[in-house]
């Protein structure tokens, strides 16, 4: 359900709503980042990080200005998170500035790679060399990790034997993971040649190469990212990062598999396009 509400307002709404609806959820993430660890009583660092966050989505289009404003933006937050840790230091560790930009850091690329993604059929953003349809770049790009998910849960089901990870997440196998593996890339593979046959595109020579090696490295980094988070959430003692869905967790719960695996795909896409 939530999938499908998230996929809905991925292909309904224009560049610039999703823009804002992509700045809030990041902003939200990192919130959800901080108080799951306990650390959001540093209001400091909480606000600039935040705002950090729900700026992120709208760099891109600044970049098509200048891309000195993309590094100037990262760096006045380090600056201000670095002036935040001196004027704080009795009682706010090193540790704790590292791992708060570090999810900042994490979630705000997140979310700028998916308004890349959607936007680049539209004109108004097309930072990655992609003239059209953004909807299906985004669509895959969050089918390969929902696909691993997947198959790696039935398959794990199914067949699963040998625990791949106990002591952080007791429910996954070896077995799932290489059935996600599998599934992801055959799935994305199939909505590429569903798309060719009922879109006026013309794909690049290699396009399902292309995507195969994509959705292959995006759903073993999509794992890792599920787990990445699981540990913090583990270390911490808490089952979820947040309660903003309900029955569903929090803005993290839902796209912690994307953490590492967007930004790749996005990479990858932008450096090996599918459409010529």
């Amino acid at each position: 359900m939530v999938a499908a509400l998230i996929l809905l307002v991925v292909l309904v709404l224009p560049p610039l709503a999703m823009c804002i609806a992509a700045g809030a959820l990041a902003a939200i993430g990192v919130w959800e980042a901080t108080w799951a660890t306990g650390i959001n009583r540093h209001k400091g660092q909480l606000i600039v990080s935040m705002l950090a966050a729900a700026v992120a989505p709208f760099l891109p289009r600044l970049y098509l200005i200048s891309p000195v404003i993309i590094v100037a933006a990262v760096l006045c937050y380090l600056v201000a998170m670095g002036i935040l840790q001196v004027v704080e230091h009795e009682k706010l560790r090193i540790e704790t500035t590292g791992y708060t930009i570090t999810m900042t850091l994490l979630v705000s690329i997140v979310f700028a790679c998916a308004v890349i993604m959607r936007t680049a059929e539209s004109g108004w953003l097309d930072p990655i060399g992609i003239q059209q349809n953004g909807r299906y770049l985004l669509v895959i790009s969050l089918f390969i990790p929902w696909m691993s998910d997947i198959g790696a849960y039935f398959t794990g089901v199914c067949c699963g034997k040998h625990k791949l990870c106990p002591t952080i997440s007791p429910k996954k196998t070896v077995e799932g993971l290489i059935g996600g593996l599998v599934i992801s890339p055959l799935v994305i593979i199939g909505t590429l040649f569903v798309y060719e046959q009922i879109a006026d595109v013309t794909l690049t020579p290699h396009a399902y190469v292309i995507l195969a090696v994509t959705a292959l490295v995006g759903s073993v980094l999509s794992v890792f990212g599920d787990l990445f988070a699981s540990v913090i959430k583990r270390q911490h003692g808490i089952k979820d990062f947040g309660n903003i869905m309900p029955g569903h967790g929090g803005v993290l719960d839902r796209f912690d598999s994307f953490l590492f695996a967007l930004p790749v795909i996005c990479l990858v896409l932008h450096t090996f396009p599918l459409f010529a």
